[in-house]
């Protein structure tokens, strides 16, 4: 994968996130069956935002982060939940605060926005593991 994609980029934002352990994986486009596990899946969305008559743009980039977490029990869950949260408080942190790394190739960060709340998207058989999803969006600036 070409290091100046926009999906390289959200993947080592995500990265950077201090409520997902460096030592778990990271993937795109799959979760894995093991606890632990996080992945980036790119959503369906419109591209460009804005343009303008220069030929600069504001686009989006829709995903959804998801993680594999125990689903045994209610504290379990609690906990996963609250996961999600801190991980939300944090992209609106990153936001507010603008503290977006360069992404390079004329483009600029603008925001990570939260879309939906964390939620549980499905479970496996015995239901002692579930995937838990984020829907967001990167919004950035593309000069021509």
């Amino acid at each position: 994968m070409p290091e100046s994609s926009v999906v390289e980029y959200i993947m080592k934002l995500m990265r950077s996130c201090p409520y997902i352990d460096s030592k778990n994986p990271l993937y795109l486009d799959f979760i894995g069956k093991d606890k632990g596990n996080f992945s980036i899946f790119p959503l369906a969305g419109s591209i460009v935002v804005e343009e303008y008559l220069s030929g600069s743009r504001v686009e989006e980039y829709p995903f959804a982060i998801a993680s594999r977490f125990g689903t045994i029990d209610e504290r379990a869950r609690r906990e996963n939940s609250a996961f999600t949260e801190q991980v939300e408080a944090w992209m609106r942190q990153l936001t507010r605060n603008e503290e977006f790394p360069a992404m390079g190739q004329g483009r600029r960060a603008q925001s990570l926005e939260v879309l939906g709340r964390g939620v549980i998207m499905q479970q496996d058989d015995n239901l002692h593991r579930g995937e838990y999803q984020i829907q967001c969006r990167l919004v950035y600036y593309v000069k021509e």
